[in-house]
């Protein structure tokens, strides 16, 4: 069965990062499964990546948790607009869980499909993929050249270490 976010659209660049967490893998999905846990990084004004801008997250009445629920975020970069509407494609407890654009108005990095994989290792410990396929902007194609690559890479780094900060002691692994 299609979901809203379902397409055809093929993804022509890719960026991962994984770990291994001392976390059960219903734990470490719980966690994960939570958007607000996702999203620090989009919406502190600290970061280079986001050159000073933020991004809000909207969610709907299922909170990003269901298949089909919607996961938004507006905000501004350099004083230029930005939006997003995400959609959950897949959610398998305690080991997927993939969230696909179905809007992507924004500078360096177009429509994109972001996840994560949790592998258990034993009961108390788990492996942690976070992966996104993209495509470069339509617009702004020479920005996309620039950042797109860096900007992907950052953002499944900081999911990585949003999990790294709540399961303390984590062993990186390649």
């Amino acid at each position: 069965m299609k979901t809203p976010g379902d397409s055809e659209r093929k993804y022509r660049r890719h960026s991962q990062a994984s770990v291994i967490l001392p976390a059960g893998a219903k734990r470490l999905f719980e966690y994960l499964d939570n958007h607000e846990n996702l999203s620090g990084h989009m919406e502190s004004k600290k970061s280079l990546m986001m050159l000073g801008g933020s991004m809000h997250l909207i969610l709907d009445e299922n909170r990003g948790q269901v298949v089909g629920s919607h996961i938004k975020m507006d905000g501004k970069v350099l004083g230029i607009p930005l939006h997003l509407d995400e959609v959950v494609t897949e959610r398998t407890p305690f080991r997927r869980k993939v969230w696909e654009t179905v809007v992507a108005d924004l500078l360096v990095i177009g429509h994109y499909r972001l996840g994560f994989d949790i592998e258990p290792v034993d009961t108390d410990t788990s492996k942690l993929l976070v992966h996104i396929s993209y495509n470069l902007p339509s617009n702004t194609t020479f920005l996309g050249l620039l950042g797109g690559a860096p900007y992907a890479r950052w953002c499944v780094k900081q999911m990585v270490s949003a999990a790294i900060k709540m399961f303390a002691a984590a062993k990186p692994s390649s």
